[in-house]
């Protein structure tokens, strides 16, 4: 069976061992990391830590990811100093889709 995103493909191909596990989302949440971390921790089988979001950030000469665990937030100053770069913003929704083929919350 072919792995669902490029995402899981890469990790299939690293062999690394993971889990995908999913939620109901609730389009009316706009924190799509807090809501996984409440929604994915309530059984006790998972800890806050073990689940982690991806940011798509726009740089001066494209794009940068940043994974970190899912109720942080991110520090773009921090974020531009780490990369060498004057500055970082959160890249547009529709940057992202045509960047990467994913969805908001996919990301």
């Amino acid at each position: 069976m072919a792995a669902a995103t490029p995402a899981l493909a890469a990790l299939v191909a690293a062999g690394v061992r993971h889990e995908v596990v999913k939620f109901d989302h609730d389009s009316r949440v706009r924190s799509f990391g807090v809501e996984a971390v409440h929604a994915l921790t309530k059984a006790g089988d998972i800890a806050a830590e073990q689940i982690l979001k991806t940011l798509v950030i726009t740089v001066s000469d494209g794009f940068a990811v940043a994974i970190l665990p899912a109720a942080s937030t991110l520090s773009l100053k921090a974020t531009a100093a780490a990369l060498g770069v004057a500055k970082a913003a959160m890249a547009e929704p529709a940057a992202v889709r045509r960047a990467t083929g994913y969805v908001l919350g996919a990301v």
